[in-house]
């Protein structure tokens, strides 16, 4: 989500559909928000209180971790309310270690939760640095080279 092909990122630009989809909604719904990552967080248990939950969007921040978008989803289905509306932001880069993110979808149907889905990237690469070396050239040498 740190990726820039969204000004400034993917995760702002995220959070500034989240803050404009809040804003439009009426003050009797209640809004929670999860973090996805390797494991979904609960960031905000869903609650009527709309500073809070703009206080929230507003102050997270991007992790390194790869999101797991079955197992948050999962999260957010089991804290909707029957009849309830779930909207997942994602840049389509997902992890999937947990939960299916179809099987979690025919839950949400059971529930009568509507779900769905923002895509927040022109695509869903996402570059990371996945091992790194660092090692004297030679053995008499002061020189390093780092290979990545």
């Amino acid at each position: 989500m740190k990726s820039t092909d969204i000004k400034p990122d993917r995760f702002e630009y995220a959070k500034s559909l989240a803050l404009d989809l809040f804003n439009s909604l009426n003050g009797k719904n209640r809004v929670g928000v999860i973090l996805a990552g390797s494991v979904p967080v609960v960031v905000l248990k869903p609650t009527q209180d709309k500073d809070a939950v703009r206080t929230t969007i507003m102050s997270l921040k991007p992790t390194d971790q790869n999101a797991d978008i079955g197992n948050a989803l999962y999260t957010a289905v089991k804290l909707a309310e029957k009849g309830g509306v779930v909207v997942v932001f994602t840049d389509g880069a997902d992890e999937q270690r947990g939960k299916s993110i179809d099987d979690v979808l025919i839950l949400a149907k059971k529930m009568n939760i509507d779900v769905f889905f923002i895509k927040t990237g022109k695509n869903s690469y996402n570059a990371g640095i996945s091992d790194f070396y660092v090692g004297r050239v030679s053995q008499n040498s002061l020189n390093y080279s780092g290979f990545v």
